[in-house]
């Protein structure tokens, strides 16, 4: 059974068309009502580049051999925007042992998942990924 840290929104105004901005998002409960919301879970280090009219129709998402590699293929939808996603790594994520943490990136109904990290409360994935 795997135990969800906590999510992080980040509101697409924040960013400034073609610049890379990097987010440091504390993780917080699932439900905002939970008393334990307050309760330090970790922190998650990502970097977001909105692209609203790019002109070639590559693409760009990240798919796992489930052994850990990953490749990277760019998207682009027929409108030319594209959001690139680059979850860097994680710090203190909640836990004492057994700790294997992993990232969830959802953007407009598609999920990415990041690779699993074994044994570790400071992961690094420095994985990019994309969606329309």
């Amino acid at each position: 059974m795997h135990d969800k840290l906590g999510m992080q929104v980040i509101p697409l105004r924040l960013l400034t068309p073609y610049e890379s901005k990097l987010f440091t998002l504390d993780l917080k409960s699932m439900n905002p009502n939970d008393p334990h919301n307050k309760k330090n879970r970790g922190r998650l280090i990502v970097e977001l580049t909105f692209d609203p009219f790019r002109e070639d129709s590559s693409r760009i998402s990240v798919t796992s051999d489930g052994e850990g590699d990953a490749s990277v293929r760019r998207d682009v939808s027929s409108n030319g925007r594209v959001l690139l996603v680059s979850v860097e790594n994680a710090e203190d994520v909640e836990g004492k042992r057994h700790t294997n943490p992993y990232a969830v990136v959802l953007f407009r109904g598609e999920l990415k998942k990041t690779k699993v990290i074994r044994k570790t409360r400071d992961p690094r994935w420095s994985e990019g990924s994309s969606s329309c």
